[in-house]
């Protein structure tokens, strides 16, 4: 819910910007900053790169021309796939301000990220990116932020910033909590399993399981393998 009232702010404050009314679009990104604030696991790298789009946006309706660079940058980093037409409507100088981000960026030094040995199997996004299951190495990442995100089913997942360092390794190496239903997504997994050829069973599983863990479907899936 944070996050759509977030999402929902930051795209006002984009708005607010092209009818260059900066104090409105301020007063947006900043409710936005406290409602992702309050939940550190809410977000994806695309949210917050809009809102470091808006927040350099803002920094040049205010000629902070330093301030709004580093946020585009930042923006970049996030979510790269941005084109110089996206910002062409907030004016010529937010046009020039883009092209500077990007060589800003294409010069930048990188470093790596090391996932751990805690989050063992977990699916590893950065910036919305999957990169292979925990331990791994992430290397020749732009310095600066980058989201990072644990997945691992029924566990909770851990997203957050990790500041990569230039020229240096970052090591990131948590441990994964137990959902709330860990052990009913196991058993049901077994229930499944041993069942898989009487669909009756099969069904009333899902559906106990579907309640259980609050999703709105569940697919199950069994692999088949030709005959050599």
């Amino acid at each position: 819910e944070e996050e759509t009232k977030a999402k929902t702010l930051i795209e006002e404050a984009l708005r607010a910007l092209l009818l260059r009314t900066p104090k409105r679009a301020t007063e947006r990104v900043t409710a936005a900053q406290a409602l992702l604030a309050s939940q550190p696991n809410a977000g994806g790298s695309r949210l917050f790169a809009r809102l470091a789009k808006a927040q350099g946006l803002i920094a040049l309706q205010k000629n902070d021309l330093i301030g709004a660079r580093d946020q585009i940058t930042r923006s970049l980093v996030l979510f790269p796939r941005q084109t110089e037409e996206e910002y062409v409507a907030y004016g010529s100088q937010a046009k020039e301000l883009f092209a500077a981000s990007k060589q800003t960026l294409s010069a930048a030094p990188s470093g790596d990220i090391e996932v751990g040995k805690k989050a063992a199997g977990a699916e590893i996004w950065v910036d919305s990116v999957y990169r292979g299951r925990a331990p791994a190495k992430i290397e020749e990442l732009v310095a600066g932020e980058h989201r990072v995100a644990l997945r691992l089913s029924g566990m909770v997942g851990d997203r957050r910033f990790i500041r990569v360092e230039p020229g240096k390794s970052t090591l990131y190496d948590v441990d994964l909590e137990p959902a709330s239903f860990h052990d009913d997504l196991e058993s049901g997994r077994k229930v499944v399993a041993a069942n898989f050829g009487q669909p009756s069973v099969v069904e009333d599983r899902i559906r106990e399981l579907r309640n259980q863990i609050g999703v709105d479907q569940i697919l199950v899936v069994r692999a088949s393998f030709a005959k050599a």
